[in-house]
């Protein structure tokens, strides 16, 4: 069966990885969702490109183990809670060949998903270089975000770098 896992971490200046294996099928394309339902191609009505990416549309199928989400849909995307995703798989570089999911539409709402944690919420800059470099560090893993933002309006600096960490 094909399967799809994302990455366990991604930072807002670089899009999420998912490891991709089509097998028994060689080609593939990925769709992200902002509402597991939109996962379901009886929704397609309901999908814009502010809630929804199909990989397929920005150029066919892909066979590559790994893909990213290209930087302009992440753009878009990241500004939601939680993004959902499937993988779809054909035998076929060409045309949908023997076609499999990892999720059938009846089962969208089982969808695997990121959840999306917004970083510019952090307090504001107290010019505390050396703070400020141990806040970036700390907030490449969820836990240490979730840290930092214990600390609420006394932490000394922020990340305005940054919009969003993703985990799943």
């Amino acid at each position: 069966m094909p399967s799809i896992q994302a990455q366990d971490t991604a930072r807002s200046w670089s899009s999420p990885l998912f490891h991709v294996d089509p097998n028994p099928n060689r080609a593939y394309a990925v769709e992200v969702a902002a509402e597991a339902l939109l996962l379901d191609s009886a929704e397609r009505n309901r999908r814009t490109p502010e809630n929804f990416f199909a990989s397929w549309e920005q150029g066919g199928l892909v066979s590559e183990p790994v893909y990213r989400l290209p930087e302009a849909v992440w753009q878009r995307l990241n500004r939601h809670p939680r993004l959902f995703y499937r993988l779809h798989t054909s035998a076929s570089l060409d045309v949908w060949v023997d076609h499999l999911t990892t999720l059938s539409d009846d089962q969208a709402t089982n969808a695997p998903w990121l959840a999306v944690f917004q970083l510019d919420l952090l307090p504001e800059d107290s010019g505390d270089v050396e703070a400020q470099h141990r806040l970036w560090q700390a907030a490449s893993v969820a836990p240490a975000v979730q840290q930092v933002r214990a600390q609420g309006p006394s932490a000394s600096c922020c990340i305005d770098t940054l919009s969003a960490l993703v985990v799943r």
